[in-house]
């Protein structure tokens, strides 16, 4: 996995590693104690695996005792008490991004449970719990120790007996698989020897409820079950609407080598019929294939021929092929920062990031596809006010850009509705979106035909920027790959959101000579009833991303020439970001009239249209308007950085883009993850799940390498005594970008050109000039504070001092 580039030893450079396998191997979430947060409506706290489909969680069963006894006053009591949370019990819980209830309408509408399979291992209880959940090979592993020996049930387990649970998601098929054995030796002269035997039991479930209808039964060496969501007229619901579609998820289960070794039979041995033996010479592997109505017309017949078909070769072959995927996924980038807390959430946000959005057609939802309870909380959807967008504001400079595939379907296959919003409330061309929207159309929020109401609040909650928000992530993914067939796939959406605006900005004539556009009734943050704001910051920002952004994409794909007069005016012509001052002190405003407008603390809503994603402003703005947003940020109370509900994934990395002090960011990072982190390394927030999984990239990616009006640096907002280095992250242009820092000076540069774009590199050595290394052997001598140069197609470009 590592290549390096050497800029020339003999000119003074320090090679610079375009990759490096080492730092991804020492990357792993820990875990010493059961899960604590499983099931639940929000993001579960313990292991988790996937193949950006098939999600699983893994936690403990929690069994309800009841316990009977006598409280202070001594009068009788009966408490229910949950069961100590030992280790001899392990549920794996499975979801998939393609598995909804498709009920429209709020709240009938979100991604849903399928069931599970649960391993208890009885020898276990109460003994000592490590887990380790790998990221380099997409593992979790479980290292159990027994602190008795257990006499019952058979067999009687040892005391001090390690056993290992290997589990995995193959990242090519959607299956489970789980491995058990027993760690030591077995006498040669018994090798059935009794205590060096572990019983483990093994059940397989489908989650009940919500309409569903389930069924299970049983294979040759396993089981299987079915989870049904359709319309039926049977259902308790109060809501009998039908669905828009039936979901069907089929899972079959088989057990591999489980027949030995055995037990000789005796009558007192109390043998089950799901228990199985485990022993030191004999893995015995559990193999479940998953299979949706979506990938099949009949996916319990495919689900259970996908089992019988299966053989210990073929899971090699699987784990060979899934191994291969994850070397390949880590070996595009990496960061090495001396940091071993931040790079381990660093990593893992990347990790969970492939674990759950490869599926093109159904992208993930809230929280992703980890779904341990029907009903998540805001129903699990695409909230388009900024859930949706930020879990992908990391992948394209991380250079994981397929990882945004899944992104853009949810809204293109609501842009039917989007256009009809538009002309039924506010008799405009274009596309207004809903706060959110569900997979192939599917309509969740409150709608008439539903509802027996038409809440146009509720729908929109007084924001006209759902639609142009989603933009932002499309124009972050065109200016890092300048993608044409990416450009051209979402443009019919890109043209619909320009249609809108070119209709909602009103003109207004002012004291100014060339007059304004004004954005008016538009809430910056979600208010509905009518309480809109006159040009709020937040939509102000991204209508200017926007219209900058439509320009170079329809000149790149050589459509709607005529169109671009208009888009140039309304740039030239839109309102000034609100500010206001204070104390002597220039502060931006929420908006220029209504009820953010009292906001003069942008916080994090307003500085998502000003610098994060908008990208609007960054280290080249206009200096005077660059100190105001700095001074904005270091007044920030500490609740807009630390444990906010949404703030994690805008704050931060727009604290970096501003230039805000290296230093306090780190710590405050440290903060967040301290307070917030899952060992499972999400990041746990109030108003959302897999958001968070762009925090950490984000913002470091923005302190290693930075592109703002063209102007590329490195480590420009990194702490110069702390060494760095980082291999082959993206920045705007099409171009990846490996550097190091090392005792205070930036020791050479790489860059790769993709699609062979001029390149402006602001020079890491001041007054000094630089020598330029193409890979086809050629060199030239350039100087200045900023070095512009051509790059071709596919071409290396190494650059150091001269």
């Amino acid at each position: 996995m590592t290549s390096d580039i050497s800029s020339g030893a003999e000119r003074g450079a320090s090679p610079i590693s375009t990759k490096d396998a080492s730092v991804i191997a020492r990357q792993k979430g820990v875990f010493t104690e059961p899960p604590v947060v499983t099931p639940t409506r929000k993001t579960p706290d313990g292991p988790l695996l996937g193949n950006g489909d098939l999600g699983v969680a893994i936690s403990g069963v929690i069994e309800r005792r009841r316990f009977y006894g006598l409280d202070e006053h001594a009068s009788n009591t009966i408490t229910d008490i949950a069961a100590e949370r030992s280790p001899e019990r392990h549920r794996f819980w499975l979801a998939k991004n393609d598995f909804w209830k498709s009920k429209a309408g709020y709240p009938n509408s979100h991604p849903c449970s399928i069931g599970g399979i649960d391993v208890s291992i009885p020898a276990l209880i109460n003994g000592d719990y490590q887990v380790e959940q790998i990221l380099e090979t997409a593992e979790v592993v479980h290292t159990l120790t027994t602190k008795h020996e257990a006499e019952d049930p058979t067999p009687f387990t040892r005391e001090g007996a390690v056993i290992k649970i290997r589990s995995w998601v193959p990242a090519t098929e959607n299956l489970v698989i789980i491995e058990l054995t027993v760690e030591g030796d077995i006498p040669d002269d018994d090798p059935f020897a009794r205590n060096n035997l572990v019983g483990v039991d093994v059940n397989l479930w489908a989650t009940t409820g919500n309409e569903a209808e389930t069924a299970t039964g049983n294979l040759a060496d396993g089981y299987w079950a079915t989870r049904t969501i359709g319309t039926t007229p049977e259902s308790i619901a109060l809501d009998q609407t039908s669905c828009e579609w039936t979901s069907e998820a089929a899972v079959a289960m088989r057990l591999f080598n489980h027949r030995e070794p055995g037990l000789s039979w005796f009558r007192m041995d109390g043998w089950a019929a799901d228990r199985f033996v485990i022993s030191p010479t004999h893995t015995t592997t559990i193999v479940a294939s998953i299979v949706t109505s979506e990938e099949s017309e009949t996916p319990l017949e495919l689900a259970k021929q996908c089992v019988a078909d299966m053989t210990q070769e073929r899971i090699e072959e699987l784990r060979t092929a899934h191994r291969k995927w994850w070397c390949d996924f880590w070996s595009k980038s990496f960061v090495d920062i001396g940091d071993p807390v931040i790079e381990r959430y660093y990593y893992g946000s990347n990790y969970l990031m492939a674990s759950c959005s490869r599926n093109v057609q159904f992208a993930p939802g809230l929280y992703g596809n980890w779904i341990t309870a029907d009903g998540p909380a805001w129903q699990g959807d695409y909230h388009l006010n900024y859930n949706h967008e930020a879990p992908w504001w990391g992948v394209c400079s991380s250079n994981h850009v397929e990882l945004a595939d899944p992104y853009d379907s949810p809204i293109l296959d609501n842009l039917p509705h989007a256009i009809a919003n538009a002309k039924n409330y506010l008799n405009l061309r274009g596309a207004y979106c809903d706060v959110g929207v569900g997979p192939k159309g599917l309509q969740v929020c409150g709608i008439a035909e539903v509802n027996g109401t038409d809440n146009e609040s509720d729908r929109f909650l007084g924001q006209k920027s759902n639609a142009v928000f989603c933009t932002s992530n499309m124009f972050m993914r065109f200016y890092h790959t300048y993608d044409l067939d990416y450009a051209r796939r979402v443009y019919p959406f890109l043209i619909e959101v320009a249609s809108f605006w070119e209709n909602f900005l009103t003109w207004e004539e002012s004291s100014a000579v060339s007059g304004r556009y004004v954005i008016a009734n538009d809430a910056m943050g979600e208010r509905g009833g009518g309480e809109g704001d006159k040009n709020n910051c937040l939509s102000l920002g991204l209508v200017r991303m926007f219209f900058k952004g439509m320009l170079e994409v329809s000149t790149t794909l050589d459509s709607d020439a005529e169109r671009r007069e208009k888009w140039q005016h309304i740039l030239d012509h839109l309102s000034d970001f609100p500010t206001v001052e204070k104390d002597g002190q220039l502060y931006f405003r929420g908006a220029e009239e209504g009820p953010a407008s009292n906001e003069l603390s942008t916080g994090r809503v307003a500085i998502t249209g000003l610098v994060w994603p908008s990208c609007l402003f960054g280290l080249n703005s206009d200096p005077e308007l660059l100190r105001t947003l700095q001074n904005e940020v270091r007044h920030w109370p500490d609740w807009e950085w630390i444990n906010h509900n949404n703030g994690f994934t805008q704050v931060f990395p727009a604290a970096a883009r501003v230039g805000h002090d290296p230093h306090d960011i780190l710590a405050k990072m440290h903060q967040q993850i301290d307070i917030a982190g899952y060992p499972n390394l999400m990041i746990f927030g109030g108003g959302g799940g897999i958001e968070n999984c762009s925090g950490v990239p984000a913002t470091i990616n923005e302190m290693l390498l930075q592109t703002h009006e063209g102007v590329t640096q490195v480590f420009p907002v990194w702490p110069s005594e702390r060494n760095a280095r980082f291999g082959r992250l993206r920045t705007p242009g099409a171009f990846l970008v490996s550097s190091e820092l090392r005792d205070g000076e930036v020791q050479g540069i790489i860059i790769e050109s993709e699609k062979g774009r001029d390149c402006v590199l602001r020079n890491p050595w001041p007054g000094r000039e630089l020598q330029l290394q193409r890979s086809d052997g050629t060199a030239e001598l350039l100087d200045g504070d900023r070095i512009c140069f051509s790059t071709t197609n596919g071409e290396s470009i190494c650059i150091c001092p001269a």
